[in-house]
């Protein structure tokens, strides 16, 4: 076996990795571009065997020096990753990378790095749909009520590439976060200007928004990352009046029939563990499976760069405190 670390990989090698992964958004030319224009370094993570088909992943850097970051955002499925993750670490050794997220969306299985490192390693489940053709869907009864409601209600659902549709999609993330974390859910706080992930795949080419629309107002909203043979849902939001009018379920329904139409045999609804029981039984309603994954964050910082973040926070937060104090002057 052979192992090489290629940064900034050309869009030649790229295209190998899209080709061997044909379902997977995360492995698409045009997801890299949107991370790169975003600010991450690109790192390709190659193990080349004789016999069978490289194992192959993207990292992104991000940070300085003292507390570089490296995230692997879909890991790769090979079952056996040993010597690709010493490859990994030894790459990380020589860039002073001191954290690394690896993740696994869109993967079929991950076998995580046996690393001696500080780590928190953490079970998911992604929910994934096999598409057949539009005339074979099947969803559940209660799916089956909301989209004949929406349809009674006039929804129209919509279809763009076009970066101002983004801000209303932010809003309408940040109302279901609201909405989640009063049902006491644990979520990520979302303000409604902060969709330059969005923005930058909907530039690069790697997604599409998909939009319901009551009386001339959006009223969900989901942001669909796509690859040659697959489609994964990445993000969405939808109003309290989108909701009563089952604006969210068939949103979803229509996309599952536009993707079958196309050709797509796959559509990974994202992640929802057992914590989020409405979440699972809005996936599954659809007709989508559980696939168990795993992910993992490794601290691998040096004693060095551990002194030398602590001593940088030392300097900072006094800094800190004098700008506040001024500010409330």
């Amino acid at each position: 076996m052979s192992f090489r670390a290629v940064q900034d990989p050309s869009d030649a090698d790229l295209e190998r990795l899209q080709a061997a992964n044909p379902a997977n958004p995360f492995a698409t030319v045009s997801y890299v571009l949107g991370r790169r224009a975003l600010g991450a370094g690109i790192v390709l993570f190659v193990a080349e065997h004789s016999d069978v088909q490289p194992t192959e992943a993207v990292g992104y850097l991000s940070g300085r020096a003292i507390n570089r970051r490296l995230e692997m955002t879909s890991a790769p499925s090979c079952p056996d990753t040993g010597e690709f993750w010493s490859g990994v670490l030894e790459f990380c050794r020589q860039n002073r990378v001191a954290d690394v997220s690896i993740d696994s969306y869109c993967a079929r299985a991950v076998t995580l790095p046996a690393w001696a490192a500080p780590s928190e390693v953490r079970d998911r489940t992604e929910w994934v749909l096999q598409l057949s053709s539009p005339e074979d869907l099947r969803f559940g009864s209660n799916h089956r009520r909301n989209i004949n409601k929406a349809r009674r209600n006039g929804i129209s659902v919509t279809s763009t590439s076009d970066v101002a549709a983004a801000r209303v999609h932010g809003e309408l993330m940040a109302a279901s976060m609201r909405r989640r974390a009063l049902r006491g859910e644990s979520v990520p706080v979302i303000k409604p200007a902060e969709t330059r992930y969005e923005c930058a795949f909907l530039t690069s080419g790697a997604a599409r928004l998909f939009q319901a629309v009551h009386n001339g107002v959006v009223v969900s909203s989901l942001l669909v990352l796509h690859s040659p043979e697959g489609a994964y849902y990445q993000s969405a939001g939808t109003t309290p009046e989108g909701f009563e009018v089952g604006a969210s379920t068939f949103l979803v329904s229509e996309i599952i029939r536009s993707l079958a139409a196309e050709g797509k045999r796959v559509f990974n609804l994202g992640g929802a563990g057992a914590e989020a029981e409405g979440l699972r039984r809005f996936k599954s309603g659809f007709g989508a499976q559980p696939v168990p994954l795993t992910a993992g964050n490794y601290r691998l910082a040096t004693p060095v760069q551990k002194g030398l973040m602590a001593a940088v926070r030392l300097i900072r937060e006094p800094v800190r405190s004098l700008s506040q104090r001024w500010a409330a002057l």
